[in-house]
Parts: C-alpha cells; sequence; structure tokens
C-alpha cells in the first residue's frame, strides 16, 4: 500500500492500526534509509536501515516511520520519493481507493489504518 507518492527525506510518516506480530516491509523509490520509531521525536528506535525494512511490531498499535537518504539521517536529496508499506502475510484488504485523503495529512489506508503525513525535524 502507498504511504505516499511524494514523501521528501526528512518526513516521517505514522502508520496506525499495526497488529501485534504481523511483519510490515517499509520501502522508498529510491535508496534510501528508514527509521522505524515510536513517535514523531524517535525516542524509541525499534529498528533501522537501507530499504526495505522490515519491522514486525511486538504490540498492536500505531508506530512512525522516518525516511532519510542515508545513515546519518541526511535529508539532502531534493526530490521526493515514493513511499510503501505491504504486509506480505496479510489477507488483502478489499478493493478501495487507498489514495483518498480523509483530512490534509491523513490518508486512509483501505479502512485498515491509516498514514499521516509530517516533518521530523533531526535524528535521534
Amino acid at each position: 500500500s502507498s504511504i505516499s507518492t511524494c514523501n521528501w527525506t526528512g518526513e516521517y510518516a505514522v502508520i496506525t492500526g499495526a497488529v501485534a506480530g504481523t511483519a510490515y516491509v517499509i520501502n522508498m523509490s529510491n535508496a534510501g534509509y528508514v527509521v522505524v520509531a515510536n513517535d514523531a521525536t524517535a525516542t524509541t528506535v525499534y529498528v533501522e536501515g537501507t530499504v526495505p525494512v522490515t519491522y514486525t511490531p511486538a504490540a498492536a498499535g500505531d508506530f512512525t516511520v522516518h525516511f532519510f537518504d542515508n545513515a546519518t539521517c541526511g535529508s539532502t536529496q531534493q526530490v521526493c520519493v515514493a513511499t510503501t508499506i505491504e504486509c506480505p502475510s496479510c489477507v488483502p484488504p478489499p478493493t478501495c481507493n487507498a489514495g483518498n485523503l480523509t483530512s490534509p495529512l491523513t490518508q486512509d489506508v483501505c479502512g485498515t489504518g491509516s498514514a499521516t503525513i509530517g516533518r521530523y525535524a533531526g535524528c535521534r
């Protein structure tokens, strides 16, 4: 599922409704680095690495994905990149238009959760 068709490095997306014990694969349309954390300030980092990155939450709930150019949390590329999250073991959701914006910054992901786009000012 698409998180965004245009995320800039240095931005983050909040993924809601994650299922405990389910693997999620996060990717970017170019070579990049992601930090999966508990919130926008990345006070607790769950996993990080060069894309694609797989994260399996221990508990149900929300998590935040921070997008960067590299492992030093650089965000100097002045291009937008498509970002995705896949759940290889999940049952496919019913057909829907995942691109419909439900509010200015929240994108509905087939009624199974949402991705909220925001800016992350720094690195942990």
